[in-house]
């Protein structure tokens, strides 16, 4: 999970040279790139005992961590609203014919969408994510996509908790190397104290660009905020600093009178 943050500064920093501008942390904090920044990859290998030796790939934007796809036997399985362009063929190749290579799930990368933030995590949970995908291409054919969205730990489900939360929220990072190692004796339920903060992450990262917080974010101090969150999202912080512009009363006025003709 290290390398996540590590090329993430990468490409901020590259993006503010681009710019000649200098990147800076926010109260000591990555966010996301302004600009987008494409897609990164994540390698789901099975553990020794497995029955299955493949590797499965799941694929994430830079933009919000959003999952939003993965690839399985030569097959990239898309989520509904993906939004970035897949990595070259190069990289990991795949058939040209679109029905082939290429299947859009019916899902969403919304948490109802996916089976839910209430997630049993551990080795089975990566196991049944792992062997889920890998069989993703016969789920599909018999019209069985269950697995995928049901259960305790939901395939679709586990990347995004296991994964873009993590990296989000860094209390549930140190709690699940704590409580989810390949050694664990059994999976655990993510606790309530974390998944509750999943859907506020837009509105946390932006008061920390603004410095204010909103009614709904009262319970909180700025300090407490920024202990709570690792990196943030860049899109928050341009509705900050780009506020739609006001016309002032004059401005108005002499909008309204603009293309009126003077009767003389």
């Amino acid at each position: 999970m290290e390398e996540i943050p590590a090329k993430l500064e990468t490409i901020l920093n590259q993006q503010a040279e681009k710019e000649n501008t200098k990147f800076e942390k926010i109260a000591g904090k990555l966010c996301t790139p302004p600009k987008g920044g494409g897609t990164f990859l994540v390698r789901l290998v099975p553990r020794r005992e497995s029955n299955f030796d493949e590797p499965v790939y799941l694929l994430f934007r830079w933009k919000d961590l959003y999952f939003e796809a993965f690839y399985s036997r030569g097959k990239w399985y898309r989520l509904k609203d993906h939004e970035e362009k897949l990595p070259p063929r190069s990289q990991l190749p795949y058939s040209e014919k679109p029905d082939e290579g290429i299947y859009v799930l019916m899902n969403t990368t919304s948490y109802g969408s996916i089976g839910g933030s209430s997630v049993v995590l551990g080795p089975r949970a990566w196991d049944h994510c792992h062997v889920s995908f890998l069989k993703a291409d016969d789920l599909v054919r018999q019209s069985n996509k269950k697995p995928l969205t049901s259960g305790e730990s939901p395939a679709l489900a586990v990347p995004v908790v296991g994964i873009s939360e993590p990296l989000r929220f860094p209390q549930l990072q140190k709690w699940i190397v704590e409580n989810c190692t390949a050694t664990a004796s059994s999976d655990v339920m993510v606790p309530y104290e974390f998944t509750k903060h999943f859907t506020n992450w837009g509105d946390l990262s932006t008061a920390l660009f603004s410095g204010k917080l909103t009614e709904k974010l009262k319970a909180y101090t700025l300090e407490q905020i920024a202990e709570m969150l690792g990196i943030l999202m860049s899109g928050k912080r341009e509705a900050v600093r780009s506020p739609p512009k006001k016309k002032n009363d004059h401005e108005a006025g002499s909008s309204r009178n603009r293309g009126k003709r003077k009767d003389n």
